[in-house]
C-alpha cells in the first residue's frame, strides 16, 4: 500500500511514494504538510459512538487505548481499554475493573509503564474516582483511591506513571472552593499514597489536577482555568516527588483570559510540554518549559493555524520532539484533525502530520503518545466502522537532522514515518 509524504527543503518538494523519489520547486510553504497512512486500531467490535481513541498512551512496544463512552459486561458506560502488541500487531488482553458499573468511564484516562499500566474511571468507586493498576498481562493487581476522597473529586480524570509510581489528578477534589482541584502520589505497587498535592493558592474551580505528568524526579500538575493573572489562564505546577516540595508555578508569558493553559501536559528530560488550547487568539499554543526553573523556553503556534484549531488539546515529547494534537485542524477544507511537530530544542515547526484517508469531523489529535520513535493518535470521531465510533493510528517517526543552507544554520527535521503495519487490526 503508498504512502505519500511530502517534505520541504530548501525550496523543493521531495516526494516519496512507495519508495520512489521525485523533486520538484515550489515556493516555501508556512506550515508544511506530512500525510501518513498509519496502522488504524479499533474495537474488536466497532460501536457507534463509544469514541474509541479518546485516550492513549505508549511505551513503543505496546499501546493502550480507551473509549470514552464504551460499554462492556458492567453497562453502558462504564468504559473500556484495550492493548496492542506493535512487534506482532495482536491485541493483548483488555483490561477490566474488578468492580465496574455503568458510567464509572473507565478508560476517560490511560497510561502505560514498566511494569504496570494505568486506567482511570473518573466516576467510579461511589463517584470518587478511582485508578485501576495492571500487569503486562492484563491482571488487576491494584485499585488506588484518595484517602480523603468524596464524589465529585473526579479521581483518576488524568494520571501517568513512571515505574512503581503513579500521578493521579481529582480536578473536582474541593479543599480550597469546589473543583479548586488536587492530585495524588502513589507507590501504585504497595497502593500507598505517598503525597497529595493541592497548593494553597489554588480557588475555587481552578481544576487543579486537570492533567498530569511524571518524569525522572518530577511530578508536574495543570490547573487548567486557575484564578491567577489574567484570571482564568491556567497555570502549571511543578513538585520534587521524593520529598513532595514544589518547585515552580508557571504561567505563560502571553497569557489571555480563558487560554485554557493545562488542557494537555508531557514531560522529558526536565523539559515540560503543555497545551493551551485556546491560547493564541483561539486557535490554541503550546509552550515549552524548564521543568526544574519553571522558566518558559518557546511558544509554540501552528504556522496556517486558525480560530478554533484545538491546537494543544494533546502533546507529547520525547528527544527532542515535540507533537501537538490539534483536534479541529482543516486539511482540504475540511476539518479533521492533525498533529504538529516541532524541534524541542529551536522551537521551530518542522510540519504537521495528516491522514491520508482523512474526513470530516475524525477528531484526529484528541488524544497523543510518543515513545521509542512509535506515535499513537486518537481520532475519537472516526466513523469508518459506526458513527463517532472512533479509532487510534500507529506511526513510525524517523527523524533525520539535516543542516539548512543557511547563515543561521538551523537544523530542520525530516520526519519520515513508515506505518508500523498496513491495514486494520481485528
Amino acid at each position: 500500500m503508498s504512502r505519500t509524504i511530502a517534505v520541504l527543503l530548501a525550496g523543493l518538494r521531495l516526494s516519496f511514494v512507495a519508495g520512489a523519489l521525485a523533486a520538484a520547486a515550489v515556493a516555501p510553504a508556512a506550515t508544511l504538510t506530512l500525510e501518513f497512512w498509519g496502522n488504524q486500531l479499533t474495537e474488536p467490535v466497532p460501536s457507534p459512538g463509544f469514541n474509541f481513541g479518546a485516550a492513549v498512551d505508549t511505551d513503543g512496544a505496546t499501546a493502550i487505548v480507551g473509549t470514552r463512552l464504551g460499554g462492556s459486561d458492567s453497562g453502558i458506560g462504564s468504559g473500556s481499554v484495550y492493548t496492542f502488541n506493535i512487534a506482532t500487531g495482536m491485541f493483548g488482553p483488555e483490561l477490566v475493573p474488578s468492580d465496574g458499573l455503568a458510567g464509572d468511564r473507565f478508560g476517560d484516562a490511560v497510561a502505560i509503564g514498566r511494569p504496570y499500566s494505568l486506567v482511570g474511571a473518573f466516576n467510579g468507586h461511589d463517584g470518587a474516582g478511582a485508578a485501576y493498576v495492571y500487569n503486562r498481562s492484563g491482571e488487576q493487581v491494584n485499585k488506588l483511591v484518595a484517602a480523603d476522597g468524596a464524589a465529585g473529586d473526579r479521581f483518576g480524570d488524568s494520571l501517568d506513571t513512571a515505574g512503581i509510581h503513579a500521578l493521579i489528578g481529582a480536578p473536582g477534589d474541593d479543599d480550597f472552593g469546589n473543583a479548586s482541584g488536587a492530585a495524588y502520589f502513589f507507590n501504585a505497587m504497595t497502593g500507598v499514597q505517598l503525597h497529595k498535592f493541592a497548593p494553597g493558592d489554588l480557588t475555587a474551580s481552578a481544576q487543579f489536577g486537570y492533567a498530569t505528568a511524571l518524569d525522572e524526579s518530577i511530578a508536574a500538575v495543570t490547573s487548567r482555568l486557575d484564578d491567577g493573572t489574567p484570571l482564568g489562564t491556567g497555570s502549571v505546577y511543578f513538585f520534587d516527588w521524593t520529598t513532595g516540595s514544589q518547585l515552580a508555578k508557571s504561567t505563560p508569558s502571553n497569557a489571555t483570559a480563558g487560554d485554557r493553559f493545562g488542557e494537555s501536559i508531557a514531560l522529558d528530560d526536565n523539559v515540560a510540554l503543555v497545551g493551551a488550547s485556546r491560547g493564541n487568539g483561539g486557535t490554541g499554543a503550546a509552550y515549552l518549559f524548564d521543568a526544574t526553573t519553571g522558566d518558559e523556553l518557546h511558544v509554540l503556534t501552528p504556522g496556517d493555524g486558525a480560530m478554533g484549531f484545538n491546537f494543544g488539546v494533546s502533546v507529547a515529547i520525547e528527544d527532542g520532539l515535540a507533537l501537538v494534537g490539534a483536534s479541529s485542524a482543516t486539511a482540504d477544507g475540511i476539518v479533521t484533525g492533525a498533529v504538529y511537530a516541532y524541534d524541542v530544542a529551536t522551537g521551530l515547526e518542522i510540519g504537521r502530520l495528516v491522514l491520508i484517508d482523512r474526513e470530516q469531523g475524525d477528531n484526529l489529535g484528541i488524544s497523543l503518545a510518543y515513545e521509542n520513535g512509535t506515535m499513537i493518535v486518537g481520532s475519537s470521531f472516526d466513523s469508518d466502522f459506526g458513527l463517532r465510533a472512533g479509532a487510534a493510528y500507529l506511526q513510525d517517526i524517523v527523524r533525520v537532522d539535516i543542516p539548512e543552507p543557511s547563515s543561521a544554520l538551523l537544523l530542520l527535521t525530516l520526519i519520515a514515518g513508515s506505518a508500523v503495519r498496513n491495514g486494520r487490526h481485528d
